[in-house]
Protein backbone atom coordinates (compact mmCIF):
# COMPACT_ATOMS: atom_id res chain seq x y z
CA UNK A 1 0.00 0.00 0.00
CA UNK A 2 2.83 2.37 0.92
CA UNK A 3 4.45 1.77 -2.51
CA UNK A 4 1.20 2.63 -4.28
CA UNK A 5 0.90 5.88 -2.36
CA UNK A 6 4.54 6.81 -3.02
CA UNK A 7 4.15 6.12 -6.75
CA UNK A 8 1.04 8.27 -6.88
CA UNK A 9 2.82 11.13 -5.10
CA UNK A 10 5.84 10.84 -7.42
CA UNK A 11 3.62 10.97 -10.51
CA UNK A 12 1.85 14.06 -9.14
CA UNK A 13 5.18 15.85 -8.48
CA UNK A 14 6.40 15.12 -12.03
CA UNK A 15 3.16 16.50 -13.44
CA UNK A 16 3.39 19.71 -11.40
CA UNK A 17 7.05 20.29 -12.35
CA UNK A 18 6.18 19.79 -16.02
CA UNK A 19 3.44 22.42 -15.84
CA UNK A 20 5.81 24.95 -14.25
CA UNK A 21 8.35 24.48 -17.06
CA UNK A 22 6.09 24.90 -20.08
CA UNK A 23 8.05 26.68 -22.85
CA UNK A 24 7.42 30.41 -23.33
CA UNK A 25 5.63 31.36 -26.52
CA UNK A 26 7.82 32.73 -29.31
CA UNK A 27 6.72 36.32 -29.97
CA UNK A 28 9.43 37.19 -32.46
CA UNK A 29 7.07 36.58 -35.39
CA UNK A 30 3.82 37.40 -33.61
CA UNK A 31 1.58 40.17 -35.00
CA UNK A 32 1.86 43.59 -33.43
CA UNK A 33 -0.56 43.91 -30.52
CA UNK A 34 -1.93 47.14 -31.97
CA UNK A 35 -3.02 45.57 -35.20
CA UNK A 36 -0.81 42.90 -36.73
CA UNK A 37 1.79 43.23 -39.44
CA UNK A 38 0.06 46.33 -40.83
CA UNK A 39 0.72 48.35 -37.66
CA UNK A 40 3.83 50.22 -38.94
CA UNK A 41 1.98 51.23 -42.09
CA UNK A 42 -0.85 52.67 -40.01
CA UNK A 43 1.40 54.69 -37.71
CA UNK A 44 0.23 57.82 -39.51
CA UNK A 45 -3.22 57.51 -37.93
CA UNK A 46 -2.39 56.06 -34.49
CA UNK A 47 1.27 56.85 -33.75
CA UNK A 48 2.94 59.90 -32.18
CA UNK A 49 1.71 63.30 -33.35
CA UNK A 50 3.28 66.75 -33.43
CA UNK A 51 1.91 70.29 -33.77
CA UNK A 52 2.96 71.85 -37.09
CA UNK A 53 2.37 75.57 -37.86
CA UNK A 54 1.30 75.94 -41.50
CA UNK A 55 3.17 79.26 -41.94
CA UNK A 56 1.13 80.58 -44.87
CA UNK A 57 -2.09 80.02 -42.89
CA UNK A 58 -3.17 81.23 -39.44
CA UNK A 59 -3.46 77.58 -38.42
CA UNK A 60 -1.59 74.80 -36.68
CA UNK A 61 -2.35 71.14 -37.37
CA UNK A 62 -1.55 68.12 -35.20
CA UNK A 63 0.07 65.76 -37.69
CA UNK A 64 1.11 62.10 -37.41
CA UNK A 65 4.69 60.99 -37.91
CA UNK A 66 5.81 61.01 -41.53
CA UNK A 67 3.95 64.17 -42.51
CA UNK A 68 5.75 67.38 -43.39
CA UNK A 69 5.21 70.84 -44.83
CA UNK A 70 7.14 71.31 -48.07
CA UNK A 71 8.19 73.91 -49.00
CA UNK A 72 7.49 76.05 -45.92
CA UNK A 73 6.32 78.99 -48.06
CA UNK A 74 3.54 79.95 -50.47
CA UNK A 75 2.50 77.88 -52.39
CA UNK A 76 2.92 75.10 -49.90
CA UNK A 77 2.03 71.42 -49.64
CA UNK A 78 1.43 68.90 -46.90
CA UNK A 79 2.98 65.58 -47.80
CA UNK A 80 2.65 62.25 -46.06
CA UNK A 81 1.45 58.62 -46.04
CA UNK A 82 -2.16 57.47 -46.23
CA UNK A 83 -3.73 54.02 -46.69
CA UNK A 84 -3.67 54.48 -50.49
CA UNK A 85 -0.04 55.70 -50.57
CA UNK A 86 1.79 59.02 -50.28
CA UNK A 87 -0.38 62.05 -51.01
CA UNK A 88 0.14 65.78 -51.47
CA UNK A 89 -2.32 68.34 -50.10
CA UNK A 90 -2.12 71.82 -51.61
CA UNK A 91 -2.51 74.71 -49.15
CA UNK A 92 -3.80 78.12 -50.19
CA UNK A 93 -5.17 81.22 -48.53
CA UNK A 94 -8.31 82.94 -49.83
CA UNK A 95 -9.28 86.59 -49.36
CA UNK A 96 -10.77 87.38 -45.97
CA UNK A 97 -14.54 87.94 -45.79
CA UNK A 98 -17.08 89.28 -43.35
CA UNK A 99 -19.57 86.88 -41.82
CA UNK A 100 -22.34 87.80 -44.28
CA UNK A 101 -20.12 87.00 -47.25
CA UNK A 102 -18.99 83.77 -45.59
CA UNK A 103 -22.58 82.65 -45.22
CA UNK A 104 -23.35 83.61 -48.83
CA UNK A 105 -20.28 81.69 -49.97
CA UNK A 106 -21.43 78.54 -48.14
CA UNK A 107 -25.03 78.91 -49.36
CA UNK A 108 -23.84 79.31 -52.95
CA UNK A 109 -21.68 76.16 -52.73
CA UNK A 110 -24.57 74.13 -51.30
CA UNK A 111 -26.99 75.45 -53.96
CA UNK A 112 -24.57 74.45 -56.70
CA UNK A 113 -24.30 70.92 -55.32
CA UNK A 114 -28.09 70.63 -55.22
CA UNK A 115 -28.28 71.62 -58.89
CA UNK A 116 -25.65 69.02 -59.86
CA UNK A 117 -25.97 66.21 -57.28
CA UNK A 118 -24.27 63.63 -59.53
CA UNK A 119 -21.13 65.75 -59.93
CA UNK A 120 -20.80 68.00 -56.87
CA UNK A 121 -21.14 67.08 -53.19
CA UNK A 122 -20.94 69.84 -50.55
CA UNK A 123 -21.48 69.63 -46.81
CA UNK A 124 -20.83 71.80 -43.79
CA UNK A 125 -18.53 70.49 -41.06
CA UNK A 126 -17.28 71.53 -37.65
CA UNK A 127 -13.75 70.64 -36.60
CA UNK A 128 -12.87 69.27 -33.18
CA UNK A 129 -11.64 72.72 -32.17
CA UNK A 130 -14.93 74.36 -33.18
CA UNK A 131 -13.86 75.91 -36.48
CA UNK A 132 -16.44 75.93 -39.27
CA UNK A 133 -15.61 74.15 -42.54
CA UNK A 134 -17.11 73.11 -45.83
CA UNK A 135 -16.12 70.03 -47.80
CA UNK A 136 -16.58 69.93 -51.57
CA UNK A 137 -16.08 66.90 -53.84
CA UNK A 138 -16.19 67.52 -57.58
CA UNK A 139 -16.34 64.56 -59.95
CA UNK A 140 -14.73 64.82 -63.37
CA UNK A 141 -16.65 63.36 -66.29
CA UNK A 142 -14.65 60.80 -68.25
CA UNK A 143 -15.11 60.53 -72.03
CA UNK A 144 -17.88 58.09 -72.85
CA UNK A 145 -19.43 58.07 -69.37
CA UNK A 146 -23.20 58.47 -69.47
CA UNK A 147 -24.14 61.80 -67.93
CA UNK A 148 -26.79 60.08 -65.82
CA UNK A 149 -24.46 57.58 -64.18
CA UNK A 150 -23.60 58.56 -60.58
CA UNK A 151 -19.87 59.23 -60.56
CA UNK A 152 -19.45 57.87 -57.03
CA UNK A 153 -20.35 54.36 -58.24
CA UNK A 154 -17.17 54.18 -60.33
CA UNK A 155 -14.07 53.27 -58.21
CA UNK A 156 -11.72 54.68 -60.87
CA UNK A 157 -13.66 57.93 -61.33
CA UNK A 158 -11.42 61.01 -61.00
CA UNK A 159 -12.35 63.66 -58.46
CA UNK A 160 -11.03 66.74 -56.70
CA UNK A 161 -11.44 67.12 -52.95
CA UNK A 162 -11.47 70.50 -51.22
CA UNK A 163 -11.90 71.43 -47.55
CA UNK A 164 -12.08 75.09 -46.53
CA UNK A 165 -11.54 76.07 -42.90
CA UNK A 166 -12.91 79.48 -41.84
CA UNK A 167 -10.61 81.08 -39.28
CA UNK A 168 -12.14 83.99 -37.33
CA UNK A 169 -9.95 87.07 -37.10
CA UNK A 170 -11.20 90.36 -35.67
CA UNK A 171 -14.48 91.06 -37.50
CA UNK A 172 -13.74 88.78 -40.47
CA UNK A 173 -13.02 85.20 -41.46
CA UNK A 174 -9.93 83.95 -43.27
CA UNK A 175 -10.73 80.95 -45.51
CA UNK A 176 -7.90 78.38 -45.56
CA UNK A 177 -8.16 75.87 -48.41
CA UNK A 178 -6.87 72.27 -48.45
CA UNK A 179 -6.99 70.67 -51.92
CA UNK A 180 -6.36 67.14 -53.16
CA UNK A 181 -6.42 66.79 -56.94
CA UNK A 182 -6.41 63.75 -59.20
CA UNK A 183 -7.82 61.30 -56.70
CA UNK A 184 -9.95 58.33 -57.64
CA UNK A 185 -13.12 57.41 -55.78
CA UNK A 186 -11.28 54.40 -54.34
CA UNK A 187 -8.41 56.56 -53.04
CA UNK A 188 -10.87 59.00 -51.50
CA UNK A 189 -12.70 56.17 -49.75
CA UNK A 190 -9.41 54.84 -48.34
CA UNK A 191 -7.91 58.20 -47.30
CA UNK A 192 -10.81 60.36 -46.17
CA UNK A 193 -10.67 59.29 -42.52
CA UNK A 194 -6.93 60.01 -42.19
CA UNK A 195 -7.07 63.38 -43.98
CA UNK A 196 -10.19 64.52 -42.15
CA UNK A 197 -8.71 63.52 -38.78
CA UNK A 198 -5.73 65.83 -39.46
CA UNK A 199 -7.75 68.83 -40.64
CA UNK A 200 -10.15 68.34 -37.70
CA UNK A 201 -7.24 69.28 -35.40
CA UNK A 202 -6.84 72.73 -37.00
CA UNK A 203 -6.61 75.48 -34.41
CA UNK A 204 -5.88 79.18 -34.96
CA UNK A 205 -2.52 80.73 -34.20
CA UNK A 206 -2.50 83.70 -31.84
CA UNK A 207 -0.69 86.02 -34.24
CA UNK A 208 -0.79 86.62 -37.95
CA UNK A 209 2.96 86.37 -38.39
CA UNK A 210 2.28 84.10 -41.38
CA UNK A 211 1.39 87.14 -43.54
Amino acid sequence: MRRVVLRALSALMVLLIGCDKQPESDTSNAPDAAGGADAPARQGSSGPRVNVPLNIMPLTLTLPAGWKLDPPMNPSFLEGPTPSGDVEISLSLMDSMVDRNRRLFITGAIDESQKHPDRIHVRQLTGKTGLGMIERITYLTSPGDPATRPAATLPSQQLSWNIIVFVPYQQKFIPCSFDLLGLTQQQYDQDQQVVRSMIDTAHPVKTLAFQ
